[in-house]
């Protein structure tokens, strides 16, 4: 499970398992769909 402090709203937010694999899977998803002019991926610094 993730827990995350929101001091702003003053609410700790507990994710279950499930949902913290599906925001995972969707992140890493994302990075692979997106590409630039050199053929890199979001992120890849080399």
């Amino acid at each position: 499970m993730l827990v995350v402090a929101d001091p702003n709203h003053d609410v700790l937010v507990v994710h279950p398992l499930t949902a913290l694999d599906t925001m995972i899977t969707t992140y890493h998803a994302s990075l692979t769909t997106v590409g630039n002019s050199n053929g890199s991926r979001a992120g890849d610094e080399r």
